[in-house]
């Protein structure tokens, strides 16, 4: 692994001190109770061809859509579609922006929906949608597409305020948790971290396969990089610049998110959803969870007392405690 570029300034990395030392909140699900997990329900097939499914702030709406170019609103608590949004083309990426709805497409837009109905469409990529992120604010939007760009939008008025060439196609891309850095994954097996602020490429990573998917710990320190094609997850820490541990999913690994404590690691891989955590006390890993539910994506429910995975026929399986 090489790093090319300049270092991440130390106040940079002072940011994230604070966020090390946040409480876990009350009620938050435990190991002991994450080993109980098991499939409380499943969905028909809804929307075949999906790749990415989100959750709302409270955990019960979840946002997916698929091949035939309509996204759904799926209500966890009363197990049905709610709203279904029709994106036009091919739906591709993702995201919450409050109660509104965003998603990407093939055909390179950018749309959002409030109230299932559409209010606005951004950009115009010359290539499908990869990947969308919102600003930690909520007010500034980003997208990357396969045409090697990525574009940042104000929500305030709908309009693109910049949009920055890469040397390779943006597989996926994130906003930083602290949002003054923003990180690109290509197939090129770099992540490219920018300012957000100037758009300037501070540093590149040399990951060493084509990279999949990003997802960044709420700590600020930890990233977790899915490879295409890898069964493993690797750990990066930001100040360091490299690997800090790599996890076996046991299958080929699709995407990764951490649960909002940081102290858990979801992982949908085409066998299985597995969770590894991570115990501050004995800085030790461990494997609560691997379950026998192959999976496109993977999203924490309120709490983290739900995991909802996407499977490859484009329905929803509901993991929680029994």
């Amino acid at each position: 692994m090489h790093v090319q570029g300049t270092a991440l300034q130390a106040n940079d990395c002072r940011l994230f001190a604070t966020r090390r030392k946040r409480p876990i909140p009350d009620g938050w699900v435990t190991g002991e109770e994450l080993s109980t997990f098991d499939t409380a329900f499943s969905s028909d097939h809804l929307y075949p061809g999906s790749s990415e499914v989100v959750l709302n702030e409270a955990g019960d709406l979840a946002l997916f859509g698929g091949a035939d170019g309509v996204a759904g609103v799926y209500s966890l608590s009363q197990q049905k579609v709610v709203q279904a949004l029709k994106a036009g083309s091919a739906v591709t990426a993702t995201a919450w922006w409050g109660d509104r709805a965003i998603v990407g497409t093939a055909a390179g837009h950018v749309k959002i929906f409030e109230g299932g109905n559409e209010i606005a469409q951004l950009g115009a990529h010359a290539g499908p949608v990869t990947s969308i992120s919102l600003h930690p604010s909520g007010a500034v939007l980003a997208s990357g597409s396969a045409d090697k760009r990525f574009a940042f939008y104000d929500l305030s008025t709908f309009k693109t305020v910049s949009q920055v060439y890469t040397e390779a196609d943006v597989s996926c891309c994130s906003f930083h948790v602290d949002g003054l850095l923003f990180f690109v994954g290509s197939s090129d097996g770099k992540i490219r971290i920018f300012d957000v602020k100037t758009g300037s490429n501070m540093v590149e990573l040399e990951t060493g396969g084509a990279v999949k998917a990003i997802a960044f710990n709420e700590n600020g320190t930890w990233f977790a990089v899915v490879h295409a094609g890898s069964s493993n997850v690797s750990v990066w820490d930001i100040r360091k610049q490299n690997v800090v541990k790599v996890l076996d999913a046991g299958s080929a690994v699709e995407s990764a998110k951490w649960d909002y404590t940081g102290q858990f690691l979801a992982a949908a891989g085409s066998g299985s959803v597995s969770v590894h955590q991570y115990t501050k006390s004995s800085k030790s890993w461990s494997e609560p969870v691997r379950k026998a539910v192959p999976a496109k994506d993977v999203a924490w429910g309120a709490s983290a007392h739900q995991l909802v995975a996407l499977t490859p026929e484009g329905g929803l399986s509901v993991l929680g405690a029994s």
